[in-house]
């Protein structure tokens, strides 16, 4: 019987953007949900008075439409694939979608 990744020892790693740029699509999207989830619940908690306002812009967007955002963004700007999915991630939708 195979055993579940909830059921294996493994520790959270911190996935970078190339490594991202390499799921398949519909791991980008479930990635990609979380990180912006994580990222506005961080605006929340600390009380940023831009919380409301990032979670409008990106709630206006598709998830498909943001997932194209970001993978653009990494294939133009290579540098960016070197670092955490999340630093990217933030990066991308800063400079696609100004809000």
């Amino acid at each position: 019987m195979a055993t579940s990744v909830a059921q294996e020892n493994r520790t959270v790693e911190v996935v970078k953007a190339s490594d991202f740029m390499a799921f398949p699509e519909d791991q980008q999207v479930l990635s990609l949900a979380g990180l912006v989830d994580g990222m506005a619940y961080m605006l929340f908690h600390y009380k940023n008075p831009e919380h409301d306002a990032w979670v409008a812009c990106v709630r206006a967007a598709p998830l498909g439409d943001l997932l194209n955002d970001v993978n653009s963004f990494l294939k133009e700007n290579a540098e960016y694939q070197k670092y955490p999915v999340s630093y990217s991630l933030s990066k991308a939708i800063g400079a696609r979608r100004p809000c």
